[in-house]
């Protein structure tokens, strides 16, 4: 049985708030105006965004799409 400390434990609820769609818009806003340096972030969140949408899907045709 693996023993996991609270530290390596994911809180999901948290995960999903970070890889969200509001999120990386406010991540690529801020890179254009405020902060340069955030426009590495904002496009793994896109990455990460888009990728999450393409394997959640129910059908391989809305697969295709996306």
């Amino acid at each position: 049985m693996l023993d996991r400390k609270n530290i390596e434990k994911t809180s999901t609820k948290l995960a999903l708030s970070v890889f969200c769609e509001s999120t990386r818009d406010a991540l690529h806003f801020y890179s254009r105006h405020e902060c340069k340096d955030w426009k590495g972030t904002a496009d793994f969140v896109s990455v990460i965004v888009k990728l999450w949408k393409v394997l959640n899907i129910k059908t391989r045709t809305k697969g295709k799409h996306k």
